[in-house]
């Protein structure tokens, strides 16, 4: 029918990116560059990026002496991947690239990437706010740790490559502790997230 041949022209591309094994957004941090946005290289609109390295159609200061025209988040300028577009009209737009759920809802290896809000350790305490030093001082704070996803939050995160996503904990008594987080599997969780 009509309908359906209509819902597959909605869904089509975000399916291509699946078939073609693409990075998604992995819900793009503002801290985030996208540089793993990889062959992102089309806007929400269907136009073609513009490569970086070039001022054509549109004259930038944004070199980033590479040769490709990928997506990126420069200096969070934009909130999320964008690029130049190769159309004389359009200067820029967001890029169209697909939202997922890994390292949001659950972890993948040592957690390094996780950006979800769990915020109890595996012993249930509740996880000290990064911003804080209360009750334990430490030197991972947002100003200095906004890549590895610190923040003025609670939520667990591995700054500095342990095994494992772990925060300080509001227990005097324990420093900090692990974080019990699921692991991202195919069964449990989707590739992409549709909203």
């Amino acid at each position: 029918s009509v309908v359906a041949i209509m819902k597959l022209l909605l869904v089509l591309p975000t399916l291509l990116l699946v078939a073609q094994g693409l990075d998604c957004e992995a819900g793009f941090r503002p801290d985030e560059s996208g540089e793993n946005c990889v062959n992102c290289d089309y806007t929400v609109s269907g136009k073609s990026c513009q490569n970086w390295n070039s001022t054509l159609p549109h004259d930038h200061k944004d070199n980033l002496n590479v040769e490709h025209n990928y997506c990126r988040n420069l200096d969070n300028s934009k909130g999320k991947p964008w690029c130049y577009t190769n159309d004389p009209e359009t200067r820029w737009e967001y890029c169209d690239v697909p939202a997922c759920v890994w390292d949001r809802d659950c972890v993948t290896g040592n957690g390094r990437d996780y950006r979800g809000t769990v915020s109890k350790t595996r012993g249930r305490s509740n996880c000290q706010n990064w911003d804080s030093d209360f009750p334990h001082p430490h030197s991972y704070h947002s100003s200095g740790y906004s890549h590895a996803g610190i923040g003025p939050h609670n939520h667990c995160r591995n700054p500095d490559g342990e095994s494992r996503a772990w925060c300080y904990t509001t227990n005097l008594f324990r420093r900090w502790d692990y974080c019990n987080i699921a692991y991202c599997n195919k069964r449990d969780y989707p590739y992409y997230d549709q909203s």
